[in-house]
C-alpha cells in the first residue's frame, strides 16, 4: 500500500499556513526600523530598527543612518539572535515544502520540529531583550510583528507535532494491515523461537 503524502494531513496544511504568516512576519521586523519610534516635540519623528535609525522632520523628509545602539553588546545580541530565528524558520519552510509534496518522513517531520523550536527560542530571546532594554511606551510595530511572529510559530508547532503523530500513527496501521493481509494470504511469520534447534528437531 501507498504511503501518503505527509502534507494530505488538514493539520499539517494548517501548520504550513501558520508557518509563511511567521515567516512574513519575521521578515518584516527584520528589516523594517521601526522596533522602536519616538516623536520630539510635534514636527521630529525619531525611529530604530535593528540595522539603523531613521529621523523624519516634518516638510523636511526623512534621513536614515547608523543606529543609534550601534556596537553595544545587548544590540548585537538582539541581531544575532533575529538572524538565528530568520536561518531556522526558513529552513523550517524548505522541510515543511519537502513533506508538503513528499511522502511521509518520520525523522524529517521531527527535525523539522526541533528546528521550529530553536527558531522560537531565538526570536523570543532577541525581540525579549530589544523590548527589556527599550522604554515599552516606543515600541514600533517592527517589534510587535516580532513578537507576533513567535507566537504564530509557537502555534504552528503544536500542529506539526499533531500532524507527525497523526502521520506515525497511520503508518503504523498500514503495517498492521499489510501483517494481517499476509498471513490471510499465507505467508506466516514465525517466531524467533520457532527456529531454535529444539523445534527442528521434533519436527
Amino acid at each position: 500500500m501507498a504511503i501518503t503524502p505527509a502534507g494530505s494531513s488538514a493539520i499539517f496544511r494548517a501548520a504550513f499556513m501558520i508557518l509563511s504568516l511567521a515567516f512574513i512576519l519575521l521578515v518584516i521586523g527584520f528589516v523594517t526600523p521601526n522596533w522602536t519610534e519616538e516623536i520630539i516635540g510635534n514636527l521630529l519623528t525619531s525611529t530604530t530598527g535593528l540595522w539603523k535609525t531613521c529621523t523624519e522632520v516634518a516638510g523636511a523628509g526623512e534621513n536614515c543612518g547608523d543606529s543609534i545602539f550601534d556596537g553595544e553588546g545587548w544590540y548585537v545580541a538582539v541581531q544575532t539572535f533575529e538572524a538565528l530565528g530568520l536561518a531556522c524558520l526558513s529552513l523550517v519552510l524548505i522541510m515543511s515544502t519537502v513533506l508538503l509534496v513528499a511522502v511521509s518522513n518520520h525523522r524529517l517531520a521531527r527535525v523539522n520540529i526541533y528546528t521550529s523550536m530553536f527558531a522560537g527560542i531565538f526570536i523570543i530571546i532577541g525581540t525579549g531583550t530589544y523590548t527589556y532594554k527599550s522604554e515599552f511606551e516606543h515600541i514600533g510595530y517592527s517589534c510587535w510583528a516580532s513578537w507576533f511572529s513567535s507566537v504564530t510559530l509557537v502555534v504552528a508547532i503544536i500542529l506539526l507535532e499533531c500532524a507527525r503523530k497523526k502521520a506515525h500513527q497511520r503508518a503504523m496501521s498500514l503495517t498492521h494491515s499489510d501483517v494481517i493481509s499476509d498471513q490471510t494470504h499465507g505467508h506466516h511469520s514465525y517466531p524467533m523461537q520457532d527456529l531454535s534447534p529444539t523445534s527442528k528437531h521434533t519436527n
